[in-house]
C-alpha cells in the first residue's frame, strides 16, 4: 500500500510481481497502473431484525464523471435445508423496509470495478 506520496508501483513487493507474472495471461507494467476510487466499504455483522441475524455491507463510491453509487448487501448464513424459506422471509423483510433487492447475483467487486472503469 502507498500513502499517495510514493509511486503506485512501489505498493507491490517483488514476490507479488513475480506471482502475478507467473499467473497472468498478459504482462503487467506496474508503472502504468491507474488509481481508481476511493471506495468506502463498511460491514456490520450480527445485525438482528425479527428472526433474522444478518450481515450488512455498504459500498459507496463516486466514479469520475458519474453520479455517486451505493450498494447495500444484506445476507444471512443458513443451512441448505430450509434456505428457500429463509430467503423468502428475508426478501419480504427487505421489501417491508422499502429496499428493492437486486436478485442478479453479481458481486459488489465486479459492480464497483465496472462503475469505476465505465468510461475508460
Amino acid at each position: 500500500m502507498t500513502d499517495g506520496q510514493r509511486p503506485l508501483h512501489t505498493a507491490f513487493s517483488h514476490a507479488q510481481e513475480d506471482f502475478l507474472a507467473d499467473c497472468a495471461d498478459l504482462p503487467v507494467d506496474f508503472r502504468e497502473l491507474t488509481v481508481y476510487g476511493p471506495v468506502r466499504a463498511e460491514r456490520w455483522r450480527g445485525v438482528r431484525h425479527r428472526r433474522h441475524e444478518l450481515t450488512v455491507e455498504r459500498w459507496s463510491l463516486t466514479p469520475h464523471g458519474g453520479p455517486p453509487l451505493d450498494w447495500l448487501e444484506v445476507s444471512e448464513r443458513v443451512e441448505p435445508e430450509g434456505a428457500e424459506v429463509v430467503r423468502a422471509s428475508l426478501l419480504a423483510l427487505l421489501r417491508h423496509l422499502d429496499l428493492q433487492p437486486d436478485l442478479a447475483q453479481q458481486t459488489k467487486t465486479r459492480r464497483v470495478l465496472e462503475a469505476l472503469t465505465r468510461d475508460v
